[in-house]
């Protein structure tokens, strides 16, 4: 049902959400009090009694205010819970990344993937999944004892009836997660073959493989397509599944409390309470049934970023020196069968300029891509400061390859900044002013402006 590793990770963030469980429950209390009030004047009505009607409108009104705070607060709560989750992940990601020693266990698009969509999984598992969960199982529990001082037999059954819900829960996972892994491999895996085969187009057309590969990319669609209508069937059956049970229980209910008021063991008044409040033993857990594929989608993402994690180097020893001198030795290096580079030499030192040019496809990008020990050579040496880089260097702590894609997430510019390390909002001010950005966040929230995925709301520049 949960993912240990998450919940030990993110161990100090539980007590938010226990926060989060207990609004909850207040704002449960609230209806009940809510519930018997309306049932209060309804049986006054019914049996012809009079009543405080200001007394019942003030109530009423300061109960549902309070309703509303609760719901304000929890909202509020559950937004500064999932901004500490998503920063807390990510900040992660990047840091492994910055002291690993080389980047060929992972591809740019599952990492931009997982980082952006997948953490949004767990930003929902944790606000609403997580929380959810253990009030689905306080609030029968609360609600038993309440019922139980009018008619403990109605109580009881009700009780009983609840655990229905998460046997259904139960069986459909064992079914789920099996489905949700294959979704999320496809998911992925679809995601890191479109992006290669845009990023490579030119070179595909060059060797007259861009039919071959657009085939292989529709197979894969259809594959990824049919895939996601199995996990849609099998939400909607669960929630079909559970709507009987939960809306069966409440039909249950309130039959057995008509029939404890004609025996005379309750009054009218209770009688009213337990058909309204009947639902509440239900709804809790049915709404945890609909937060379902979230859970399972939450876990599926969490178990995806910890492989990514652990697959990567932890190199504790970073390369202190700066960079002086950089040079390729006799290097050969090709796709497949097809030779890119063949015996290319040159060398930089420090304040020098290179700039190479050639058609498309003659390598320009697999020259960069090397510098940066994204693919293996097949012969020869890359050296930085007489080294080779699969020794002793942290590349990423000394070198930066910038592309013509932008890859921005979805968030705000503070989120972005704040994968660096740094959450001091003034060093970030100061970062902005000197690259001449800060005046375009200034009247538009600053750095809680929100940036669209790929940053589509600014600039190319910008």
């Amino acid at each position: 049902m949960f993912n240990k590793r998450l919940l030990k990770t993110f161990k100090a963030e539980m007590k938010n959400v226990y926060g989060l469980v207990l609004i909850q429950w207040l704002v449960l209390v609230c209806h009940i009090l809510l519930t018997f009030l309306h049932s209060y004047v309804l049986s006054c009505l019914y049996l012809k009694q009079s009543f405080s009607l200001v007394f019942y409108l003030l109530s009423v009104i300061c109960l549902f205010a309070l309703k509303c705070f609760l719901q304000t607060t929890q909202n509020k709560q559950a937004l500064s819970l999932t901004e500490t989750i998503k920063t807390k992940l990510r900040k992660s990601v990047f840091d492994k990344i910055y002291h690993q020693k080389q980047t060929t266990v992972f591809k740019e698009s599952t990492l931009t993937q997982l980082t952006s969509e997948g953490i949004d999984q767990l930003e929902i598992y944790f606000s609403k999944y997580i929380p959810q969960f253990f009030y689905a199982m306080l609030a029968p529990l609360t609600l038993f004892i309440v019922v139980g001082f009018m008619s403990l037999k109605v109580a009881l059954i009700l009780l009983l009836c609840v655990p229905l819900i998460p046997v259904s829960i139960v069986v459909v996972q064992k079914i789920a997660k099996r489905l949700l892994a294959k979704y999320w491999n496809s998911y992925t895996g679809l995601a890191d073959s479109f992006l290669e085969n845009l990023q490579g187009l030119t070179t595909l057309k060059y060797y007259q493989s861009d039919l071959y590969y657009q085939d292989k990319m529709d197979r894969e669609a259809e594959d990824f397509r049919k895939k996601t209508m199995r996990v849609l069937i099998m939400q909607l059956n669960s929630i079909s599944v559970m709507d009987l049970v939960a809306y069966g229980g409440f039909g249950l209910g309130v039959v057995l409390g008509l029939q404890e008021y004609l025996d005379q063991h309750i009054t009218f008044m209770m009688f009213v309470f337990i058909v309204m409040i009947s639902i509440e033993f239900f709804l809790p857990l049915r709404m945890l049934g609909s937060y379902f594929h979230i859970g399972q989608n939450g876990n599926a993402a969490a178990d995806k970023i910890f492989k990514l994690l652990d697959s990567l180097d932890d190199i504790q020893e970073s390369y202190q020196e700066s960079i002086s001198t950089l040079s390729f030795e006799h290097v050969t290096f090709g796709y497949d069968e097809k030779i890119i580079l063949k015996d290319v030499s040159f060398s930089l030192s420090k304040g020098t300029f290179l700039t190479i040019v050639g058609e498309s496809g003659s390598g320009k990008s697999t020259i960069a891509s090397l510098l940066m020990n994204l693919y293996p050579i097949q012969k020869g040496k890359i050296l930085y400061n007489q080294e080779t880089i699969s020794e002793t260097m942290t590349l990423y702590q000394k070198i930066t390859l910038i592309k013509d894609e932008t890859y921005i997430l979805k968030g705000t510019v503070f989120d972005h900044l704040a994968m660096s390390g740094c959450i001091d909002e003034e060093k970030m001010m100061a970062v902005l002013k000197e690259v001449k950005l800060f005046e375009v966040f200034e009247n538009q929230g600053g750095l809680r402006f929100q940036l669209n995925e790929g940053a589509k709301n600014l600039s190319g520049g910008q």
